[in-house]
């Protein structure tokens, strides 16, 4: 059952990994190097304020949904949807407002183009989290992501955007589409469940420990991204997403299997069956060891295919070295297997934010240094570095606290 769903869950990584590369590609190409920098540089900001809007709502809800969900209380599932709609609606007002702050100091409309989408992006993360957690994992990956890129290449295509306002536009367009399907499917599927009331401080103490790893989380993916825009040029910050996209297909393949496994993981330990907890984590370790292997070799041989396309500029030896610092970090991600998960679904999501602000920090420090003298090279070692150091810190930490080897695979 495990393999047969993270299979589908793999499969629909891999078709959204193609899309993710496709629309990356449809961006280069038709607004150019330049200003796709400065979509990327508005799409990287948005993300960062959304973690912060969801104030860790998103993963609180994946957490609190499916345990209930999965163990019948129905009532006690739609309470924490409901419970959890309105804390995010408040929450959003809540950031909102201080946000309008950046008027002064950056152009009016790319601000308000910001806090739009970060508003969207963060309540369908909190949607698709939802909709996770009701068992229906395959919609949430493509409501988390696919959708929308979808959208926003339909609209293009029929459009033909000439800048990076005009993207952005579409991006908007797109994603508001897809919030208000999802919540028209979320509401469709609990509509007939009794509503148990839910304490607001339950919520929170969960989201809570959450809100900083979901923020400390996107800070890291995102900082390489925003280092550069500050720091060297839109340019560098072109061949670094694009770099970084590509190395991300093989992270796509670990987030699907995590989709599958987290409801259950998040079952098991309520249930204390840790027996059964690990031959499951010991299941994934295998799959991700196989995974890991056919990525590595796949880039190794299509490494300069793939990125030809973007132009002949990504095949400079620079941009091929930025890829594989990235391929290697990934690579780390992919082994040490899904130790954030694990973590955070046990009740150990302080020990995630703990490993994240440690590496973030350390991480942040190269960036300031080596961004300014190297480029897309620096932010590519600072982001593999990141990466690196917080699995295998979270790795040690699942040994420790639930004496779980994530490494063990037999």
């Amino acid at each position: 059952m495990l393999y047969r769903k993270s299979l589908i869950a793999i499969l629909i990584k891999v078709l959204s990994a193609v899309l993710v590369i496709l629309f990356n590609l449809y961006i280069v190409k038709s607004i150019g190097t330049t200003e796709s920098g400065s979509f990327y540089w508005v799409l990287s900001m948005s993300l960062v304020f959304a973690s912060v809007f969801n104030i860790g709502l998103n993963n609180a809800s994946l957490k609190l949904v499916s345990s209930s969900f999965l163990l019948g209380e129905y009532g006690k599932a739609k309470g924490y949807i409901i419970t959890i709609f309105k804390l995010a609606f408040f929450a959003s007002l809540l950031f909102i407002i201080p946000s309008l702050i950046l008027f002064l100091y950056f152009e009016k409309t790319q601000i308000l183009n910001i806090i739009l989408l970060s508003f969207l992006l963060s309540s369908i993360a909190i949607n698709s989290h939802i909709i996770q957690g009701l068992n229906y994992v395959s919609l949430s990956m493509l409501f988390a992501n696919p959708f929308t890129l979808l959208g926003c290449l339909s609209i293009s295509f029929l459009m033909a955007p000439n800048n990076s306002q005009e993207m952005v536009l579409y991006f908007l367009t797109s994603s508001t589409i897809v919030w208000l399907c999802s919540l028209m499917f979320i509401f469709s599927k609990i509509r007939y469940f009794n509503v148990e009331k839910i304490d607001n401080r339950s919520v929170l103490e969960v989201a809570k420990p959450m809100f900083f790893i979901g923020v400390i989380s996107q800070l890291n993916e995102h900082v390489g991204i925003l280092m550069l825009g500050l720091l060297s040029n839109t340019e560098q910050v072109t061949y670094f997403t694009v770099t970084n996209r590509v190395a991300m297909v093989m992270s796509f393949m670990l987030i699907a299997v995590n989709k599958v496994i987290a409801p259950q993981i998040s079952a098991l330990f309520k249930k204390n069956e840790m027996i059964e907890l690990e031959a499951l984590v010991m299941k994934t370790s295998r799959l991700f060891s196989m995974i890991a292997i056919l990525s590595f070799f796949s880039l190794y041989f299509l490494d300069e295919v793939i990125l030809r396309y973007f132009g002949d500029e990504f095949v400079e030896s620079d941009v091929i070295i930025m890829l594989w610092i990235l391929v290697f970090g990934q690579s780390i991600n992919l082994i040490t297997g899904s130790v954030g998960t694990i973590l955070q679904m046990t009740g150990n999501a302080d020990l995630v934010k703990n490993n994240m602000i440690i590496a973030f920090s350390i991480s942040s420090l190269l960036g300031v240094i080596l961004i300014p003298l190297y480029g897309g090279l620096g932010a590519a070692i600072m982001t593999a570095f990141s990466m690196s150091l917080t699995n295998v810190l979270s790795l040690l930490s699942v040994k420790r606290k639930l004496n779980i080897n994530t490494l063990k695979m037999w």
